[in-house]
């Protein structure tokens, strides 16, 4: 079956990568199908998915990222299984993934201790280092620190 599948994906035109890691992720759930059920694998149900992604989430701690991964994996398979006659329905659809929330946080953020030295280098400026503080500990854009300086000013 699974010699089929990866026939099927080339077919699809998936690359090589990602045919290989769906292969990869396929024969996992079918690992784990067989250790939970003590059965070879026959075909996909709502129920079984639900409890895949249980067991990754909690017993394996994988990132949401790499779950929604393997469902995206499973999910070309169950379109293998039902291309082929072996399965009548798609069972998994884009409520079994886990929503992942977008990082708004910036990478380049300096630390701490560059903060504090752009604080003390403001110097004996009780208007510097209050932009720098206000700056710091409240986010603010250079956009921002011009226009409250520009109000102050007024």
């Amino acid at each position: 079956m699974l010699e089929d599948f990866k026939n099927y994906m080339i077919e699809k035109k998936l690359s090589e990568n990602t045919y290989k890691s769906y292969m990869l992720d396929v024969n996992l759930y079918m690992n784990y199908y067989k250790d939970s059920y003590g059965e070879d694998f026959e075909k996909l149900n709502s129920i079984d998915i639900q409890s895949y992604k249980s067991y990754l989430k909690n017993i394996e701690n994988q990132k949401p990222s790499t779950i929604n991964r393997k469902l995206n994996a499973l999910k070309k398979f169950n379109e293998y299984l039902v291309a082929n006659n072996i399965q009548c329905d798609i069972v998994i659809d884009k409520r079994d993934y886990i929503k992942i929330a977008p990082n708004f946080v910036k990478k380049d953020v300096p630390e701490e201790k560059e903060i504090n030295k752009l604080i003390y280098k403001a110097g004996e400026s009780k208007r510097d280092t209050c932009i720098m503080i206000l700056a710091s500990n409240g986010g603010l854009r250079a956009e921002e620190i011009v226009t409250i300086n520009y109000i102050i000013s007024k």
